[in-house]
């Protein structure tokens, strides 16, 4: 008898050591748990942040703005006082070229300098790029369409091999949109007032930029690169800025009416 209780008590002895480990164990496994689930919480907590921080760089360096975030650029929709500006090509896009000339550096020589005039009158200007960077067609009318800005100008130069003689600044915008029309319209028109400029009016075309963008939207073409004397003028720094005064002047001037509504 004395034997059996012995193991009895032996028995019930194992029995709530073996409880008391089990338990321990399920607390450890517990807590260890939400340990775990804290730690990819945080982890993913601080890839949420990164990630919206990592936009916000990005966009900001494309829209070329004064460290705005992403915020600020969105909030400004349809503001008439906002300009998209594209300077067209850029990176391994070099667009046309005439020796080691290159279009992409002039159009954003002359996108710059319009940024300075516009930012004096009181725009607001995004950029689709500020360095020689490559910019696909469908991110610029992202971009656009995103900082819903009241204007898209996109600045290219031009070029036609089979006759050199042919020079002047070309406005396109897309066929249909009255207000396109009325900026480019606007745009020739200021080129032909000023006699170092020749300008060959506004046209209809279908460009991706144009058709891809949500506003108003023109695209320039401040010259020809194929014809020898207009080439010179658009590498010359006096002239890209008197250009940057002409479009600026085009722009201010369709803007003051709409501004007084």
């Amino acid at each position: 008898m004395k034997k059996k209780s012995w193991k009895k008590k032996s028995w019930r002895r194992r029995k709530r050591i073996l409880i008391a480990y089990s338990l321990r164990t399920l607390v450890l496994l517990f807590f260890v748990g939400i340990l775990v689930l804290l730690v990819k919480g945080g982890m993913l907590a601080v890839n949420f942040i990164r990630g919206i921080n990592t936009e916000t760089v990005r966009y900001t360096a494309l829209v070329g703005g004064d460290n705005e975030s992403l915020i600020d650029v969105i909030s400004n929709d349809g503001s008439e006082m906002s300009i998209i500006l594209d300077a067209g090509h850029g990176g391994t896009d070099i667009g046309t070229f005439s020796g080691d000339i290159y279009e992409k550096d002039i159009n954003l020589a002359v996108t710059l300098l319009l940024k300075e005039q516009l930012e004096q009158r009181g725009f607001r200007v995004y950029l689709t790029r500020e360095e020689d960077t490559y910019v696909s067609l469908e991110e610029r009318a992202r971009i656009a369409n995103d900082a819903g800005a009241g204007l898209f100008l996109s600045i290219h130069c031009n070029y036609y091999e089979d006759d050199s003689s042919i020079a002047g600044l070309e406005s396109y915008y897309l066929e249909g949109s009255e207000s396109g029309k009325t900026y480019a319209e606007a745009i020739a028109d200021a080129a032909k007032e000023d006699a170092s400029i020749s300008a060959r009016g506004a046209k209809t075309a279908k460009f991706q930029v144009l058709r891809g963008t949500s506003m108003p939207a023109v695209l320039v073409e401040i010259g020809y690169m194929s014809n020898a004397s207009e080439l010179k003028k658009l590498t010359d720094e006096d002239y890209q800025k008197k250009m940057a005064v002409i479009l600026a002047d085009a722009i201010e001037a369709q803007r003051k009416p709409q501004q007084q509504l």
